[in-house]
């Protein structure tokens, strides 16, 4: 690996690629589940489809507590639990 030009700069590797292009669960109250392990929910999914029912099951009410998958790499919200769009 090349030096970077500046201090605080660094060159991402294959590792940390394939975690920016992963989807994170995000809600506004606490995440929890009867049968699934809290890390489940602090896991970098490879999908939005794998992320969804995971999210789901940490709410009682996804359509009341919104619930959000988001793109890693770029923050952007591809699932909303209370968005008609998004259902």
């Amino acid at each position: 690996m090349s030096s970077p030009s500046e201090p605080w700069a660094f060159e991402a590797g294959p590792e940390v690629d394939a975690v920016s292009r992963g989807y994170r669960i995000e809600a506004d109250v606490e995440l929890s589940s009867d049968w699934l392990p809290a890390a489940a929910f602090t896991t970098i999914y490879p999908t939005v489809e794998a992320a969804i029912p995971v999210a789901i099951e940490g709410v009682d009410d996804a359509e009341i507590d919104e619930v959000r998958i988001v793109a890693v790499g770029t923050g952007r919200v591809a699932w909303r639990s209370t968005e008609e769009e998004f259902e």
